[in-house]
């Protein structure tokens, strides 16, 4: 993997970690607002296998809560799963 592509891999990383807005906004500058982009980082965050965990529990129990749905509009997995 070459330097760039891993540096732009570690932010995105502590982006999703972190709930970086200023990092969702340059990222997703089309986005119809703040919550669209919580939103997309909650389900980007929840299928992320290169976060620790608990990041991935947090962000499936936000989309709950919002009654959301995975990435690919199919439903979360079960409470104390995630996808692989």
């Amino acid at each position: 993997m070459n330097d760039d592509l891993q540096q732009r891999l570690t932010e995105r990383n502590r982006a999703l970690m972190e709930i970086d807005m200023d990092y969702l906004r340059r990222m997703l500058p089309t986005a119809t607002n703040d919550y669209v982009r919580l939103l997309s980082l909650h389900k980007a965050r929840y299928e992320c296998t290169a976060i620790p965990v608990t990041f991935r529990h947090a962000s499936r129990a936000w989309l709950s809560e919002q009654h959301s749905c995975r990435l690919d509009g199919t439903p979360l997995l079960p409470e104390g799963e995630l996808p692989i």
